[in-house]
Order: structure tokens, then C-alpha cells, then sequence
């Protein structure tokens, strides 16, 4: 970065939150990215991990999730969550991989 964006002037003071959300949620664009270009589709993507390296609550990770799986979807992706909410599997099969559990037990 070269210099600071504008938009953190002090007038945008009250919209920072929503700044703060759009780049967290382009984090978690990017590193999913990441994770589906590997190509194991049996390799969740660790939300709790991502929760807890940005320091996100449940209600920021939750709506973030429900926007990329959305995203996902539009692109031919199927997605599931598991292990407690806490896996993201991204999957091109009909079926999830057999690694991917109910969170019901």
C-alpha cells in the first residue's frame, strides 16, 4: 500500500464497521480462493480459524458465510458446513466428501 485509502478519512468515522466487514469478507474471498485452487475438495476451509485470526464475533462470521456460500453457489459450487459449523466444505460432487459429517449426532 502506497498511501492510506481515502475512505478512512475521520468524516467516514461512522461507517467504518462496514469497511472493516467488506475487508474481512475479502479475506475470506481470498483464502477460500486459496483452498478450492489446491483442488482437495475433501480440505474443508476452517471457519473458527478465520473467526478467531481476525478476531470476528459469531453474527460477523455467520453473515460472511452465508454471503460466500451464496457466491460459491453462482459459480457451480456446493457448500456444507460441519464440525460444529466450524468446516466450510466446498464441493463440485452431488454428494459431500465422506468426510464431511451432520453436525447432528
Amino acid at each position: 500500500m502506497k498511501e492510506f485509502p481515502k475512505k478512512i478519512n475521520v468524516d467516514n468515522k461512522s461507517n467504518f464497521p462496514d469497511f472493516l466487514f467488506n475487508s474481512n469478507l475479502a479475506y475470506l474471498r481470498r483464502e477460500i480462493t486459496e483452498n478450492v485452487l489446491k483442488g482437495n475438495e475433501e480440505n474443508y476451509f476452517d471457519l473458527e480459524q478465520f473467526k478467531t485470526s481476525f478476531n470476528l464475533t459469531i453474527e460477523t462470521i455467520t453473515s460472511m458465510v452465508e454471503t460466500v456460500r451464496i457466491e460459491l453457489g453462482d459459480l457451480g459450487w456446493n457448500t456444507k458446513l460441519s464440525f460444529g459449523k466450524t468446516a466450510l466444505f466446498i464441493y463440485s460432487t452431488e454428494e459431500p466428501p465422506s468426510n464431511c459429517y451432520e453436525d447432528e449426532f
